[in-house]
């Protein structure tokens, strides 16, 4: 039976809309003279936004339907462009200021829209993973967002770098603990009570910091804080974080945000 279209729409317009944030922060890292990719990432950004809109408006099973398959093929594109440009990075060099680490994220989040896909195109609802499976791929992320937005920040802003580096070293450590809370599951325990620590803990760290986002990203568009970030960083961040958090309270007793992960992304 096809699960209701409402489940895939909250993915599709989800994911779009962060893989449209991807080819735009590539677009943007490219220097002119990588022609090829330029042209590339600003196809990607026009094909997953007219995706992005006929997800906001597709209401039955068939649109739907023929909605995913679509997104199932620019997903499996547009990873296959950021593995390209890793592997650039990683040998002959490419002129782009996005880090290695920064696409091996994007290739880790599109691989996880890939996964929900799957199941959406067989006509299955996409499974609930356990916690730790949402730990591992988003306080990763996580880490790199706090230590993105530290390297960003003009060398006055001390507290902005500070706080920053405080959150980051924070997911770390919580990211190492999940890595080896992962371990234990091999005891056929899947749950126990410093797993749910972790998770309550998790919910109240990544509340703050989108907090501490949202005060970014008001600073960065009033022109209050000196950096090089653009508004869509921080909103960009926030929505990950919002579903992160979501798909937590799903499979765990920490509450749900209030927060839509799907809200439209800010105009830089």
């Amino acid at each position: 039976m096809n699960p209701p279209p409402s489940i895939a729409l909250f993915e599709h317009r989800f994911w779009l809309q962060i893989l449209g944030d991807h080819a735009r922060f590539i677009f943007t890292s490219l220097a002119m003279t990588e022609q090829h990719q330029l042209q590339q990432a600003n196809s990607f950004i026009e094909n997953l936004d007219q995706l992005l809109g006929e997800a906001r408006q597709a209401k039955n099973g068939t649109e739907v339907a023929a909605l995913t398959q679509r997104a199932y093929q620019q997903a499996q594109a547009l990873r296959a462009f950021k593995l390209e440009i890793l592997k650039a990075h990683l040998t002959v060099g490419v002129q782009t200021s996005l880090s290695p680490t920064f696409y091996n994220h994007m290739v880790n989040e599109v691989e996880e829209y890939l996964r929900i896909l799957g199941f959406l195109m067989a006509g299955g609802q996409p499974p609930l993973l356990p916690p730790l499976h949402y730990h591992l791929l988003w306080l990763k992320d996580a880490e790199g967002h706090a230590s993105g937005l530290r390297v960003r920040f003009d060398d006055t802003e001390r507290e902005f770098i500070e706080r920053s580096d405080s959150f980051r070293i924070r997911f770390n450590d919580y990211y190492n603990q999940s890595v080896e809370f992962s371990g234990y599951q091999r005891t056929g325990l899947a749950d126990f009570p410093a797993l749910a620590r972790l998770n309550f803990t998790v919910e109240t760290v990544m509340q703050d910091f989108r907090e501490f986002l949202a005060t970014v990203g008001g600073a960065v568009r009033s022109k209050e804080a000196l950096s090089v970030l653009s508004p869509l960083i921080p909103d960009h961040m926030d929505r990950e974080e919002c579903y992160y958090l979501i798909k937590l309270a799903q499979v765990s007793q920490v509450r749900p945000p209030d927060c839509d992960p799907a809200r439209p992304r800010v105009n830089n």
